[in-house]
C-alpha cells in the first residue's frame, strides 16, 4: 500500500500552552479500547484513581467535559495525563491530533487538520509549492486489501484529475478566480466521465483544461459574472444559513456566521488562497472513491473556500486583523465547525446536492463576482 503525505506534515509540532486556542475544548474525545483498559487499572490507584473516575465516561468511552473543557486540562492549558504519566498514556486521538489518515483502496493519505491553529499557520503561510511525498507500507493485512481492490482504474483516474486541479490551481499565469472556476468546471465534466467509467476520456479532458488556450476561453466566458455581486451576496447568505443549521462545534460560530454575511470581500494573498484550496481538494476530493461523486466533493471544497474567505473578511474589517492572520483564524474556526462531525459534513453534502444555490452557474457567480 502507498502512503502519501504533504512535505510539511512531519514539520508540525504542538505549541501546547502557547496556542491561542485548545483542542481540549468542546469536543467529546473518544478513548480507544486499549488506552481505556490502562485507565481502568489506574482507577484503583490511591492518588490517580478518583481523578480517573471523575474525568472519564467509561460507558461511552469518552473524556468528560467540565464547563466545556476536558476534565484533564489544567489551568495552564496543558494535559495533566501527559504531564503526570507521559505522552504514551494519552489516548490515540490525543496523541495523533491534528494528524489524520484516510484510506482509499490501495492508497493512504495523511494530512494535518486545519482545525488546529498551528497546523493552519503551517499550511496557509508557506509560499513554496506543496510537494507530496510517498512511501510503500507493507503488511500482510495491507497486502490482502490490495488483492481485494476491485476499482484500481477508478482510483487512479480520480487522483489524476485531482493532480490536474492542483496544476491549474498553481498556474500563476491565470487569475486566481479563473483558476477556481476552471477547477469547478473540470470537476463537473470529469465527474460525468468517472461515473460512466470513461477513464481515457477523463484523462483527455484534463489535458484540454490544462492547455494554455483554455484559460483564455474561460476568461472570456466568465466576463459577465463579475457584475453579479448582488446575487453573490444572496448565495453566500444561503451557504452561511446552512452552516448555522449544523451542531455548533466552533465556539460562537452561529453568531459569526450571522454577522459576516454582508461584509465586503478583502483581498488575500494568492499563495494563501492556493494553499487553502489545495488543502480542501486534497482532503475531500478523493472521498469520491467511496460514493462516486467527485463533483459534490469539489463543490464542497470551493464552498469551504468561499465561507473561509467571507469569515476572514469579517475578521479584517470588524476585528482589525491583518489579512494573512485573518485567513488563518477563519480557516481553523471553519474547520472546527465542519471537519470533525460526520453529521455536519453530511448536512453540507446533502445541501450541495439538493440546493439550486450550489449549481455550477451559481457557484461560478460566487467565485467570480466583484464587490
Amino acid at each position: 500500500m502507498k502512503l502519501r503525505y504533504p512535505d510539511y506534515y512531519r514539520r508540525f509540532s504542538c505549541i501546547a500552552s502557547e496556542c491561542e486556542d485548545t483542542c481540549c475544548k468542546g469536543w467529546g474525545i473518544s478513548i480507544d479500547r486499549n488506552t481505556l483498559k490502562r485507565y481502568r487499572k489506574l482507577g484503583r490507584h490511591k492518588i490517580l484513581g478518583s481523578q480517573m473516575k471523575k474525568g472519564i465516561d467509561y460507558r461511552n468511552r469518552r473524556f468528560r467535559l467540565e464547563k466545556g473543557y476536558c476534565a484533564f486540562l489544567n489551568e495552564d492549558k496543558l494535559c495533566s495525563i501527559c504531564l503526570e504519566m507521559g505522552e504514551g498514556m494519552m489516548c490515540r486521538t490525543c496523541r495523533r491530533y491534528p494528524r489524520h489518515i484516510e484510506v482509499y483502496g490501495t492508497v493512504r493519505e495523511a494530512s494535518l487538520s486545519l482545525s488546529c491553529p498551528e497546523a493552519a499557520r503551517l499550511i496557509l503561510n508557506r509560499q513554496d509549492e506543496t510537494v507530496y511525498l510517498e512511501k510503500m507500507v507493507h503488511s500482510e493485512k495491507e497486502k490482502q486489501k490490495e488483492e481485494q481492490e476491485k476499482n484500481p482504474e477508478y482510483l487512479e483516474t480520480l487522483l489524476s484529475l485531482r493532480d490536474s486541479m492542483f496544476r491549474l490551481l498553481r498556474n500563476q499565469k491565470i487569475p486566481i478566480k479563473v483558476r477556481l472556476s476552471m477547477i469547478l468546471a473540470l470537476a463537473h465534466d470529469g465527474g460525468r466521465r468517472l461515473k460512466e467509467r470513461e477513464f481515457s476520456r477523463a484523462a483527455e479532458l484534463a489535458e484540454r483544461y490544462e492547455a494554455p488556450e483554455t484559460a483564455a476561453w474561460f476568461s472570456r466566458r466568465l466576463e459577465t459574472f463579475g457584475s453579479r455581486d448582488f446575487q453573490r451576496r444572496i448565495l453566500i447568505g444561503e451557504y452561511l444559513d446552512m452552516t448555522m443549521q449544523m451542531d455548533e462545534l466552533s465556539e460562537g460560530w452561529k453568531q459569526m456566521a450571522a454577522r459576516c454575511r454582508q461584509v465586503s470581500l478583502v483581498d488575500f494573498p494568492d499563495y494563501q488562497l492556493v494553499n487553502l484550496m489545495e488543502y480542501y481538494l486534497y482532503v475531500y476530493y478523493p472521498g469520491a472513491f467511496y460514493d462516486g461523486d467527485g463533483y459534490t466533493k469539489a463543490r464542497f471544497a470551493v464552498l469551504s473556500l468561499l465561507m473561509t474567505v467571507q469569515l476572514a473578511s469579517w475578521f479584517v474589517q470588524e476585528k482589525k486583523l491583518e489579512p494573512e492572520k485573518a485567513l488563518v483564524q477563519a480557516a481553523y474556526r471553519y474547520s472546527r465547525q465542519t471537519e470533525h462531525s460526520d453529521g455536519n459534513l453530511e448536512l453540507a453534502e446533502q445541501f450541495i446536492k439538493r440546493s439550486r444555490s450550489c449549481r455550477l452557474e451559481q457557484m461560478l457567480t460566487c467565485v467570480m463576482a466583484d464587490n
